[in-house]
This record gives structure tokens, C-alpha cells and sequence, in this order.
């Protein structure tokens, strides 16, 4: 067997938005539930949990299946859950996030395979918190795989006063550079992200105020795939030189001007060539392939009039896609490297599903830094006949994927050929890209070694045991198929056992004759085989009459000579008990049992909670759950019982008050059942009645409502819908009313409610308006019954007791406000009202009544 090793190692730095890494970005979230997949080709739309008028961001694993994605302020899981941890990034207690043009980012931490840094912004409308940014650690390895915030890593505050741009690109020292725009100067600010954590002293890079409607407040921010040019939408179309070395932008220049409308999306082409920017109604494409600005600027080609605010955005497959905003339809450049009309703009080229829409954002880039080192590990491996198990170089890596597509840092083979395995191993950016590679032959050359052996039972029936003659062997096969280096007969017979050993390249066959008397003759024995612990345990010898000399091996290290044997067990379990008898010393058979033994175990119970009112339930759980256990039988001190299994809990809710013994008995397999026994305290409901539904009238009658079954020896607390904490209630007027009662400790309640109603035949308004506007401009009772009024008198008095108005008519409109046609003055006046009805019931009403103006 020889082993040859031949390592290769090339480097290559992902770049943010390249193609080359385009399968973190193959799923997007983003809209109203709306998403595409970009793992099959061309891509298909999917539903997701996402509901965000702009910004959002998605991240995939290094096989293009979805991990997360955000809104900036909430997280999903790749089963469109929220996570645990998941909820306001911002630590806000609102949704600040999903207004912003560019309101979420995620970078894969440099240096760790699991973790990922969230970033989100706060909108240019949320004033209090003009455009505050935040970020949070999202770690892999938490919620079973599913990813969570990491704990103590959530609503991290870096900068405020910024703009709604924000991007990331690959730096060329295993670094990302987190790109913002500050809101009062600005400048282009550079976070370095590597290996450390965030740097938060930002680089900082001139800009140039922006134009239009929003003075450079909302728009986006685009780095070119070859990291070479930065462009920003700030009302103006800008365009930089970048440099991702230092992360510094230079050379500013106003490509476009445009104030109303104003510049929004922007995206560069996939191969750098040309530059796509959106305002709220046009779709323009400029040609980058001159290194002259003012050919640059010249070059402006209207693609589209029916556009609105869309975000731009490259996608995974190579074309450039913008939302079609409250509509289920994407638009699609589907060749953006080609100038002008040939780069094949069209609108809603892409469908959603049905009940998702697109806004006016799609996802933000997914940065993705990576070191790729490929190892090639060339075995050359041997077998002869059970193939070879193949084993990764590096146990610590991730993502084993053989060439047939199997799974796992291991496989075994059993035939020859050349077999591979990738992987990806954590280095200091991000990972190492591993391939091992096995060359694997057999060898067909095996030599073959026969034995054979004669055995003699000198005892009928004897047991003998079989073993191969060489002990290093694999894949034992006797002829009846069954396996194993060793078997025990008892028949008379030839026993064939073959059997090959890989190292030595050779076949073995083990040949074993054996003869047995004709007599049949056995030892065997009879005991119960579940027995308490420390409970005396009887086996009787049913042996054949021939046998003479006996031992017995009960299992737990003890043993005994004799016929028979009484044993005793101190600790529960299994136990193989074992009796040999001879026959002349020389002839010897063995009989087996095994036995059980259970444990006397003392169980308990808690219980939640220990007082309760009546009508509550008590939660009781025992405090042993043991397979020696067979039954547990519950009586709750109320003359109710209950007969269960080894249930986890159960409850009961009392209706009598009390202080209640509840008894749990727990019965065993073997064991004598054993009692515990605690105490409930179970306090009465209060009764509550306030008598029957009553009525009432003014003149300043009232009714004292009153708990009529109230116990003097109890301590009470009263709350009436009213407010009032009293024992009792003046009600003068008519309505429903209800009190609560609670009794001490526990605060019991019991409740009641009463009807008042009102048998009046008049009731009297308290103002009026008389305004003209046609709505109470009059003061009058309102009567009810009126037919059953045969007498009427009202009087209108000032507060000098000058009488203004008076009538003796049931009907009409009543006092107008004025006095000698004169409008009196806003403020309180006396009403005085006298009525006789026909069953000679007499009504006297008098008070204020107040004029508005």
C-alpha cells in the first residue's frame, strides 16, 4: 500500500455582487411576501413572510440554499418563521426599517463560519430618528440549525444623522467596507469589517452635496462587480473612482442632473460597462466604456417612461431586474452588458405568484468574503475482498459532498476506481475549499487455509462452543447463514465456518465435527423471575437425576453450591442467573434464566398551585417516573379519585373549600406499593346578591344596592362598575350595575349584577343650543307616555328668579333662549316643571338647565 500527496493552492477573493459568489444570493425576499429562487434556471417565484415597501436583504449558504432573510427590523428563518431573537433589530419598538431605500444588509463575518452581521437603517421619515444605524449578530448554530440573534449581539447602535444609502463591498485584505453616507456633510464614511469585528472609526470621503427634491437624502449606493467605481442616486446621479484597498471614494462627478424627479435606483452591469439609474418615471442607461466624463454623460439613453422609484438590482442569473411597485410583475434587462436598446429592457418580464407583490425595493447585496484553497489528495488503497472505508483529511470542515453526491467525512467503497470528496475547512476570511481524492484497487490474488476440528460432547445435549481458528477476521458465515467468530452447539453435526481476512488477502474455512451420546440429558431450574430488591428468592433444581454436582452464579458476583438455593438481590436491575452441573466431573450442561428485580422506590408529588379558590385547577406531578412502576392511583381529599399510568401530570379542580389531604399511591411490578400525602387549600368563591331588578324616578329618589348574603366574620373587598370601593352603592339613576367581591388571601371573587330601571313618564335635558342649526335649539321635556298626560305647566326662570318663560301646552316646541325676543346669555337658568297624569300620578321636576351659544 503506498499513499502519494499532492497539495495545490490557489487564492481568490469573492467579490461583493460578482457572479462568482452569486450563489449567496440565490434566493431573494423582498415586497409583499413576494420572492424568486435563482437555484434553477430561469428562475422560479416563491412566497415568502417578508412586508416591506423598500429595503430588505437575503443570504444563502455556499450552495445556494436559503438561510435568513430581513427587513431590517424583523429576521426569518429559511422556514419563513420568525426567529426566537428575531424581532426589532433596532430596539426601537417599531418598524423604522422598511421605508428606507437601502434599510438592510447582511455580511458574513470574516473569520467565522456561522455567524453573519445585520445591519439595519431607520428612514429619512422617522424624524425622531433621523436614519440611525444599527446591526446585530445572527449565529447559524443556534435553534437547532435554524439561526437566531446571538444573545447580548442584538440593536447595536454605529451612526445616526446618515442618509438612506447602504452598501458593502470586498476590501482586498480580508476585509469588508460597510458604505454610508452622512446626513449633514455628506461624506462617504468606510467601516472596515475583518477578522476583529466592526471598526467604528469610519474612513471618511468627500462627497458632493446632493441635488433635488430631498437634498440628497434618499437614494442608493452601487459598487461596480470590478470594485473599481462607486455610483450614488442623491436627487444628481454621482460617480466616483473607489478604491477597495483603502476603501476611500475619489474623483466625484455629476453624471446627470435631476431634481424633480429625482435620481433613486442604481446598479452597474455585471461586466462594469454600463451604469442603469431610475427616477419616479424614467429608466436611463449610461455607457461607462470611455474614460471620459463628459462622454460618460453624453452617453444618457432613455430605456423606459413608465417606471417609479424602482430599486435596481443584479441577479444571480446575469440580468438586471427592477420592481414593478403594487404589482405582481418584476422588469427585466436581460442583457445589461450591451449598450442601449440592445441591452433588451422589458416590462414585467418576470411574474410573481398570485397574493405577492413587489414595492419599490428588492434585496441589498449579500457580501461574501472567501479564501478558496482546493487540496487534491491523491491514496492509493488496497483491498482484497470487503472493500475500504475512505476517510477526509480534515475532520473539522463542513459540507462533505462525495462525487456520487453521498454525504458525510466517510465512505466505503468495495470496488476500484477513483473517488472524491469536498468540503469546506474555517480559515482566518472564511473558508478553505478542500478536495480529496482516493485512488482505490483490489487485489484478486487470496490464498485459501482450511482446518478442521473434532469436538466430543461427553454429555447428551452438551453445549459446546465453535470458534474460528484465527481471531482477526471480518464477516463471519457458517453455513446456515448464521454469523460471528464464535456460535455454541448442542447437535451432533459438521459445522462449517468461512470467513476471509482483508490484510492477509486470504479465505479461511474452519471445518468442525461433532458427536454427542444418544441420551438426552439437561440441567435446568425453576424461580420467579420478578422479585423485590432484598426479597428472599427460591430457585429449585428441575435438573435430570443423573447430575450430582451443582453451582450456582446469580449475576451480581455472588454464588452458591448445592441442589438448590435461596438468594436475596440489594440493588435492582437484570441479573443472568446461571446453574452448571457435572456428571462425573467430566460431563457438564448449563441452564440459564434471568431475573428482574425491581426497586421499593419512595415517590412523591409537587403541585402548583398550593391554594387555590374554588373552581381552579391544581396541576399535580409526580416526582418519579420509573419502569419498575406500573400505576399510580390518585385521591384529591374531595372524595374523587383518579387511576392512571406514569403520566407526566395531572389536574383537578376542586369545588368544595377547605384545607384537603390529596394521597398519591404508587403501585410497582414486584414491589408493595408505597403512600405520600400533601395538602391543598381550597378557598370559597364569596356569594354575591344584590336583590331583584329594581326602578326608580327623580325628586331625588335613590336605591342602596348591597351584597344581601354578605358573612359578617369575612373581610371583604368591593369594586362596583362605577369605581366605588364601598359596601354600598346610592344609585339615582337608572342603569346596570355590578360588583365584584373578593375574600383574603387569595382574592376570591364572586360577582353580581342589577337592572334599575327607570319608571318616569318625563325625562328633562340638562342644555340646549338654540344656534338655528336645527339640533336641540330648544328646551322641552322629553315626555314618555305623553297620551297619559291630562295636566302640564313649565317655567323658565333667570338666576335673579325673573320669570322668562311659561307654558301649560303638552306639546310644542318649548323655550327658544330669548325673553321679550330678546337672545339671553349663555349660562345656567331654573326650570320648574308640574304634571298630572290620568291614573292621578303626580310629577313635580325642578333644576338647571344650561344655554350654549
Amino acid at each position: 500500500m503506498k499513499l502519494q500527496l499532492f497539495c495545490f493552492l490557489s487564492l481568490m477573493i469573492f467579490l461583493s455582487g460578482g457572479l462568482v459568489h452569486a450563489q449567496h444570493e440565490n434566493v431573494w425576499a423582498f415586497g409583499e411576501n413576494a420572492g424568486l429562487d435563482f437555484n434553477v434556471s430561469p428562475p422560479i417565484a416563491i412566497k415568502t413572510n417578508i412586508n416591506t415597501r423598500e429595503g430588505s436583504a437575503s443570504i444563502c449558504d455556499s450552495k445556494g440554499q436559503l438561510l435568513f432573510y430581513t427587513d431590517g427590523t424583523d429576521l426569518w428563518d429559511r422556514n419563513h418563521n420568525i426567529m426566537p431573537n428575531g424581532k426589532d433589530l433596532t430596539g426601537l419598538g417599531m418598524n423604522v426599517t422598511a421605508s428606507t431605500t437601502q434599510g438592510a444588509l447582511i455580511i458574513h463575518r470574516p473569520g467565522n463560519a456561522w455567524q453573519y452581521y445585520v445591519f439595519s437603517l431607520g428612514a429619512e421619515s422617522t424624524t425622531e430618528n433621523f436614519c440611525l444605524l444599527y446591526y446585530s449578530v445572527v449565529d447559524m448554530r443556534l435553534n437547532n440549525g435554524l439561526g437566531d440573534v446571538l444573545p447580548g449581539n442584538k440593536a447595536i447602535r454605529l451612526d445616526s444623522l446618515l442618509t438612506e444609502h447602504l452598501t458593502a463591498v470586498s476590501g482586498n485584505d480580508c476585509n469588508v467596507w460597510l458604505l454610508v453616507i452622512s446626513r449633514t456633510s455628506q461624506a462617504i464614511k468606510s467601516y472596515r469589517v475583518d477578522i476583529n469585528g466592526i471598526d467604528h472609526n469610519p474612513g471618511i470621503s468627500p462627497g458632493v452635496p446632493g441635488g433635488g427634491m430631498y437634498t440628497g437624502v434618499l437614494g442608493s449606493i452601487d459598487v461596480s462587480p470590478d470594485r473599481s467605481m462607486l455610483a450614488v442616486t442623491q436627487g444628481n446621479l454621482l460617480l466616483f473612482d473607489f478604491d477597495p484597498g483603502s476603501g476611500k471614494a475619489t474623483r466625484p462627478f455629476v453624471l446627470d442632473k435631476s431634481w424633480d424627479p429625482y435620481y433613486y435606483g442604481v446598479c452597474f452591469s455585471p461586466d462594469n460597462t454600463q451604469l442603469y439609474a431610475s427616477t419616479s418615471s424614467t429608466l436611463n442607461q449610461f455607457d461607462l466604456r470611455s474614460s471620459d466624463s463628459v462622454a460618460r454623460s453624453v452617453s444618457k439613453t432613455l430605456l423606459a417612461s413608465n417606471v417609479s422609484y424602482p430599486a435596481i438590482r443584479r441577479g444571480p442569473d446575469g440580468k438586471v431586474y427592477l420592481p414593478s411597485s403594487g404589482s405582481a410583475f418584476l422588469n427585466v434587462i436581460n442583457l445589461p452588458n450591451l449598450n442601449g436598446r440592445a441591452c433588451q429592457y422589458t416590462s414585467r418580464g418576470m411574474s410573481l405568484l398570485p397574493g405577492t407583490k413587489s414595492q419599490l425595493g428588492l434585496p441589498n447585496l449579500a457580501t461574501i468574503i472567501s479564501r478558496e484553497k482546493v487540496i487534491n489528495v491523491q491514496t492509493d488503497t488496497v483491498f482484497c475482498f470487503f472493500g475500504v472505508t475512505l476517510t477526509a483529511k480534515n475532520l473539522a470542515g463542513i459540507d462533505y459532498v462525495w462525487n456520487d453526491g453521498r454525504t458525510g467525512a466517510q465512505r466505503t467503497v468495495d470496488t476500484g476506481g477513483v473517488f472524491w470528496v469536498t468540503y469546506q475547512v474555517a480559515a482566518p476570511c472564511m473558508f478553505d475549499e478542500c478536495t480529496d481524492t482516493f485512488k482505490v484497487t483490489r487485489d484478486f490474488s487470496r490464498k485459501l487455509s482450511k482446518t478442521s476440528t473434532s469436538l466430543i460432547g461427553w454429555c447428551p445435549a452438551d453445549t459446546l462452543l465453535l470458534t474460528a481458528s484465527n481471531f482477526n477476521g471480518a464477516r463471519y458465515a457458517w453455513q446456515d447463514n448464521q454469523s460471528g467468530m464464535q456460535r455454541r452447539v448442542n447437535q451432533s453435526g459438521l459445522y462449517v465456518l468461512r470467513y476471509s481476512i482483508d490484510s492477509l488477502c486470504t479465505d479461511f474455512e474452519d471445518l468442525f465435527q461433532v458427536s454427542y451420546p444418544e441420551a438426552d440429558y439437561k440441567v435446568s431450574f425453576t424461580a420467579d423471575t420478578l422479585v423485590c430488591m432484598e426479597e428472599a428468592l427460591s430457585f429449585r433444581n428441575t435438573s435430570a437425576p443423573y447430575y450430582e454436582d451443582f453451582k450456582w452464579w446469580f449475576g451480581d458476583g455472588d454464588a452458591a453450591l448445592g441442589q438448590h438455593a435461596t438468594h436475596a438481590y440489594s440493588r435492582g436491575g437484570l441479573y443472568d442467573v446461571i446453574l452448571v452441573g457435572k456428571i462425573n466431573a467430566r460431563c457438564v450442561d448449563t441452564a440459564y434464566a434471568q431475573i428482574v428485580v425491581d426497586s421499593p422506590l419512595s415517590n412523591s408529588f409537587a403541585f402548583h398551585p398550593e391554594r387555590v379558590c374554588v373552581g381552579t385547577a391544581v396541576e399535580f406531578k409526580p416526582q418519579l417516573q420509573h419502569p419498575t412502576m406500573v400505576g399510580l392511583h390518585w385521591q384529591f381529599g374531595d372524595n374523587s379519585s383518579f387511576f392512571s399510568g406514569i403520566e407526566r401530570g395531572i389536574q383537578h379542580a376542586y369545588e368544595i373549600p377547605g384545607s384537603l389531604s390529596v394521597m398519591l399511591t404508587s403501585t410497582f411490578r414486584a414491589c408493595p406499593a408505597n403512600t405520600f400525602i400533601d395538602t391543598v387549600y381550597v378557598y370559597a368563591i364569596p356569594e354575591v346578591y344584590l336583590g331583584r331588578d329594581s326602578s326608580l324616578c327623580g325628586q331625588g329618589a335613590f336605591i342602596l344596592l348591597k351584597n344581601v348574603l354578605q358573612q359578617a366574620d369575612n373581610t371583604y373587598k368591593y369594586l362596583w362598575n362605577t369605581g366605588d370601593t364601598t359596601a354600598q352603592l346610592r344609585v339615582s339613576a337608572p342603569g346596570t350595575y355590578s360588583l365584584r367581591v373578593q375574600t383574603e388571601p387569595l382574592g376570591c371573587t364572586g360577582y353580581e349584577s342589577i337592572e334599575i330601571n327607570k319608571d318616569c313618564f318625563m325625562d328633562i335635558p340638562n342644555a340646549f343650543t338654540p344656534n338655528g342649526d336645527g339640533v336641540n335649539d330648544y328646551f322641552f321635556p322629553w315626555k314618555w307616555l305623553s297620551d297619559g298626560i291630562v295636566k302640564f305647566h313649565l317655567q323658565i326662570f333667570n338666576r335673579w328668579g325673573q320669570l322668562l318663560f311659561a307654558t301649560n301646552e303638552k306639546e310644542g316646541l318649548g323655550w327658544d333662549g330669548k325673553w321679550n325676543a330678546v337672545e339671553q346669555a349663555t349660562g345656567l337658568y331654573i326650570f320648574r316643571v308640574d304634571a298630572v297624569l290620568q291614573n292621578g300620578h303626580r310629577e313635580h321636576h325642578e333644576g338647571n338647565v344650561t344655554l350654549l351659544r
